[in-house]
């Protein structure tokens, strides 16, 4: 229906991304007969298109995309030929016999209400999760993903580096200086959309934190925290807090280049900041940089994250007490995959014991909370490589005085 451009995807891409998610779920559980996806991502992965309906891959069969809204759209947008329109589930009889009995979905991000209205038609009997599966597949990115995030890492990269300097001066709020950021990002090629896989998590660009706000309390996932707009919109930055001389500005954002993310920290500070604030930015720089000579395609994320926390506890106990987070921000982990949502596969913590593969992906983020001043730290989003992780999103940056 339409040319292809350069950036749509190719069937051979298609083919081994349904090759390998098999392969994976034949290994996880060996007795699956069909997986139905009805999340919206997943099914943009698998055929290059994010329409409403639900994409199956039978076991004995080839797979196929139904599509209640838009077909017409999903024909100019996927390379697979094996595309059908539906107004309801129950038309897929018109296609496929699909053979009830046990049924693979994604549990973390398939509504109860969407499987009944699925499966009055069908009546599987069980239902089992493909979670796993899904995540190891899309954690090994394709050279054209690489592409893709490597853009997205050069705009957060240069936006982050050469837009703050313009506006920060005192009385300039969070909101405003994550406005500016927001709309540089945007003529830069970032597509605004934040998407996240946890259950009931959002974000808005990320987190413009000036001072002891970035200690704020926060049900977001991270180290830092963020008092934000709201009490319902605690996203972006404060309209009230406005920048005075001293403070530490913490900005940790991420960009959607083509629908993949990377994830970016720049610690700045208005005026000079104290030689001790400055060294213990440099033990996260020295941190970051031991995690990611460890990025190396075998090493256990487990290993890794021990690793870090052993030399830690025998060089500074102290410093333990706010690294990755103060009080309730505490998290146990030292980094995240990254790709199509920000909170990808796998993480780097305690229980992640499957090696790491070449071209996973992985935001790598040390980071430490200082009671009533502030965050430092820094995030590099990095390719795991035989001899270590690759940034693509530039260098680590001392604490940048303005």
């Amino acid at each position: 229906m339409s040319n292809m451009s350069k950036d749509d995807i190719k069937l051979d891409e298609l083919i081994e991304r349904d090759r390998r998610f098999r392969e994976d779920l034949d290994r996880l559980d060996p007795d699956w007969s069909v997986a139905l996806f009805f999340n919206s991502i997943d099914m943009f992965y698998f055929t290059g298109t994010l329409q409403n309906g639900v994409y199956i891959v039978s076991r004995d069969d080839q797979s196929r995309l139904f599509v209640k809204r838009s077909y017409d759209r999903a024909r100019i947008e996927t390379p697979l030929e094996e595309v059908y329109p539906i107004k309801s589930f129950g038309d897929i009889k018109k296609y496929v016999n699909i053979r009830s009995g046990i049924a693979h979905i994604k549990k973390s991000a398939t509504p109860i209400e969407i499987w009944e209205r699925f499966n009055k038609y069908f009546d599987f009997k069980e239902i089992r999760s493909m979670d796993r599966a899904i995540l190891n597949t899309r954690a090994i990115k394709s050279d054209r993903e690489l592409e893709f995030m490597k853009e997205s890492g050069r705009i957060l990269e240069n936006a982050l580096i050469e837009i703050p300097p313009l506006f920060l001066k005192p009385r300039v709020s969070e909101l405003e200086l994550g406005s500016e950021i927001l709309r540089e990002m945007l003529l830069m090629g970032h597509e605004g959309i934040c998407r996240m896989e946890s259950f009931n998590s959002e974000m808005f660009l990320g987190d413009v934190n000036f001072g002891n706000n970035a200690n704020y309390p926060n049900r977001h996932n991270g180290p830092a925290g963020l008092k934000g707009l709201s009490n319902a919109s605690p996203l972006l930055g404060s309209r009230n807090r406005r920048l005075k001389d001293g403070d530490l500005i913490f900005l940790d954002m991420v960009c959607n280049y083509k629908g993949y993310y990377t994830d970016k920290t720049v610690v700045y500070s208005l005026g000079r900041t104290t030689d001790k604030i400055k060294d213990l930015h440099g033990t996260c720089l020295e941190i970051e940089q031991k995690i990611v000579s460890m990025l190396w395609d075998g090493e256990q994320p487990a290993r890794i994250y021990d690793e870090i926390y052993k030399q830690i506890d025998k060089d500074d106990k102290k410093f333990v007490n706010g690294f990755m987070g103060y009080g309730s921000n505490k998290v146990s982990f030292l980094g995240h995959g990254i790709g199509l949502v920000v909170d990808e596969y796998p993480v780097l913590a305690k229980g992640f014991n499957d090696p790491l593969k070449g071209n996973m992906t992985i935001a790598v983020e040390p980071k430490l909370s200082i009671k009533d001043i502030g965050m430092v730290g820094s995030e590099n989003t990095y390719v795991v490589a035989k001899s270590g992780g690759i940034s693509l999103t530039g260098k680590s940056k001392e604490i940048i005085e303005i």
